[in-house]
């Protein structure tokens, strides 16, 4: 995922355990690492199963939100939420849930505390707020029923994407299929219960407030 930062562009370095600061005009990348800091840092392995071993990726960063001077980033697996602060390159990690969810998404208002910030479960039908056990279940599990794949009947579909207000939050899912075929079209669909063809990775709200992104710019943005 990528979001503007100010000038710059955050984006996820999921093989790195990074975030990267992209200047789109010098073409300069910084990278800030979710333990390290600021610095260089080499490729990682694909995290074997069930234990990540010394030189693969520990985290899989999902995420970049940029609000109130910092980017806030999320960490997969186990769940974690980090910052780094864009005036002096501070990277701070802020208490974890305790949960090994796979977890897609960062959705938040301008002076919020972090433990109201929305994260949303990768397989199943629940947002949870990032640092408390609070759970809302969804009521359009009907509607997902509606389009069942029957040939993956066990995991159907994940959550992936948000957009829109904190109020007012739009989502999106795909059908689950082996990465080999991600390739071919398949059912995909959002939470007001529209559908596509797929896969979606994530989506954005162009037309007005976006707490899941926070972009500041009219779309398509242009450099100068």
């Amino acid at each position: 995922q990528i979001a503007m930062a100010g000038n710059k562009i955050a984006v996820c370095m999921t093989r790195k355990d990074c975030v990267g600061l992209l200047d789109p005009v010098k073409k300069e990348i910084e990278l800030y690492h979710a333990d390290h800091g600021k610095g260089e840092y080499p490729t990682l392995g694909y995290p074997s199963k069930p234990l990540r071993l010394d030189g693969e990726e520990q985290y899989h960063i999902n995420t970049v939100l940029p609000l109130d001077g910092k980017v806030y980033f999320l960490k997969q697996k186990p769940l974690g939420l980090g910052s780094i602060d864009l005036s002096t390159g501070e990277v701070m990690n802020h208490d974890s849930n305790k949960t090994k969810r796979m977890t897609h998404g960062i959705l938040a208002k301008s002076g919020m505390e972090c433990c109201d910030f929305k994260t949303l479960k990768a397989s199943g039908v629940v947002i949870e707020f990032f640092c408390n056990a609070h759970i809302r279940r969804f009521d359009w599990l009907k509607q997902r029923e509606a389009h069942r794949d029957e040939t993956h009947k066990d995991n159907r579909f994940f959550w992936r994407g948000m957009a829109g207000t904190y109020e007012e939050t739009l989502f999106a899912y795909s059908n689950l299929r082996p990465v080999a075929s991600y390739h071919e079209s398949m059912p995909a669909g959002f939470s007001n219960g529209k559908t596509i063809d797929g896969p979606i990775c994530d989506i954005r709200r162009i037309d007005g407030q976006d707490d899941a992104h926070h972009n500041p710019h009219p779309f398509p943005y242009a450099w100068e």
